[in-house]
């Protein structure tokens, strides 16, 4: 009974050798986490792999702000609002200038440039409230993004510790064998008995004697 016991196992030894065989043959011909012998860490890689595909490579999901330019939008709004600013002032002085005239005629051309003045304010106004709203709502769009890529380097952080896990598992799995080989040749060294070297000198003068009869 043990003996059929100890030929099973032997056989299941031998089946699951082949197996782990073939999973690094097959290994060998892959690429990336299909590369990985080992079921586990390759479903662990495969996994967090998909979530790179999702998070860095999604056209629904872009990390890049090259489309974007808070900076420009800052600068336009600043440029138009000190031309209105300069706008405002000369309407303020033709107001002023208005409310001092005692002349009905000079009054009425001075409504004429306040108008036109209004409507010189008027529309790059329109422009300014415009690059406001963009650039709140492109501010927004970069915090967004700014997540999805710290969300993308966690996940390619992830894929990169797997492989490097697995690169100090196979390093620390062969240097002690070597070592343990190495120690194994030291001590047969050491114990192995030291051959006798024998001169003629030490042979006694009867087994000399001995020796030349024969």
């Amino acid at each position: 009974m043990r003996a059929k016991l100890v030929v099973l196992g032997i056989c299941l030894s031998a089946v699951a050798f082949a197996s782990i065989a073939d999973d690094f043959k097959d290994a060998s011909n892959r690429k990336g986490c299909e590369a990985i012998p080992y079921s586990s860490e390759r479903g662990s890689c495969s996994s967090a792999s998909r979530d790179v595909e999702d998070w860095c490579k999604n056209s629904s999901r872009p990390w890049s702000c090259e489309d974007l330019d808070p900076n420009g939008l800052t600068r336009n709004i600043d440029n138009v609002n000190s031309k209105i600013s300069d706008l405002k002032k000369e309407k303020d002085d033709l107001e002023y200038k208005r409310n001092q005239s005692s002349d009905e005629n000079e009054r009425k051309d001075y409504e004429k440039k306040i108008d036109e003045k209004k409507a010189q304010i008027e529309e790059p106004q329109k422009k300014v409230d415009g690059w406001t709203k963009q650039l709140a709502d492109e501010k927004d769009i970069a915090n967004k993004r700014k997540e999805i890529g710290e969300t993308c380097v966690k996940n390619r952080l992830v894929v990169q510790k797997i492989f490097s896990d697995l690169t100090s598992s196979r390093r620390s799995r062969v240097k002690p064998t070597q070592t343990r080989s190495n120690t194994c040749l030291s001590s047969s060294r050491s114990t192995r008995a030291p051959r006798r070297v024998i001169s003629r000198r030490s042979i006694s003068p009867t087994a000399e004697s001995r020796s030349a009869a024969g």
